[in-house]
């Protein structure tokens, strides 16, 4: 078996190609080729975010929504007139849900990252170098509750995953590398 400097994954050696040292399968090497003619992709592929930097991208993003959300709570609660029944808490928490799902889609579908990482020079992109789509992102933000679920180990494999992959990254196929 080979494995794909680019995306991790084994193949069979007939299913991979060596650019310059670096052994590439089928559907990443596009993207590499494209990278590497932009003189973008070094011999060993990508600069890979790893955890602690991305530990403080999202402290930022969680500070971003957790504001958006007071402010948006304190609205619905001037709104409801200070009444908070069980009807308006749980409109209160709909949002915050809406928040904490929108947030990420929207920014890494359009920018391929969120505030907090465009703060730490980071981007998310598909295995091959590609960015990601709003349907990826969606697959992405939903994929990180496994990721919180597994009492955060699925965070920490960044920690020591060659690639810095997290489980959600690894489920959806993508990376978080260096702007």
């Amino acid at each position: 078996m080979a494995v794909c400097a680019e995306c991790g994954q084994n193949f069979l050696p007939d299913n991979v190609v060596a650019i310059q040292g670096v052994t590439v399968c089928g559907g990443c090497k596009p993207g590499y080729l494209k990278r590497l003619q932009e003189g973008s992709a070094a011999a060993g592929g990508f600069q890979y975010k790893g955890f602690w930097t991305r530990f403080v991208a999202k402290f930022v993003d969680g500070l971003i929504t957790q504001v958006a959300g007071m402010l948006i709570g304190v609205a619905v609660g001037v709104a409801a007139g200070g009444n908070q029944s069980f009807a308006v808490v749980g409109i209160e928490m709909l949002i915050g849900l809406v928040i904490g799902f929108s947030y990420p889609i929207f920014f890494n579908g359009r920018y391929g990252a969120t505030p907090g990482k465009m703060m730490i020079g980071a981007r998310i992109v598909n295995a091959d170098g590609t960015p990601i789509s709003y349907a990826k992102a969606a697959g992405r933000a939903f994929s990180e509750i496994l990721s919180a679920l597994t009492l955060l180990f699925g965070y920490m494999m960044a920690g020591w995953d060659p690639q810095k992959r997290a489980l959600h990254d690894r489920i959806c196929g993508t990376i978080v590398i260096q702007k």
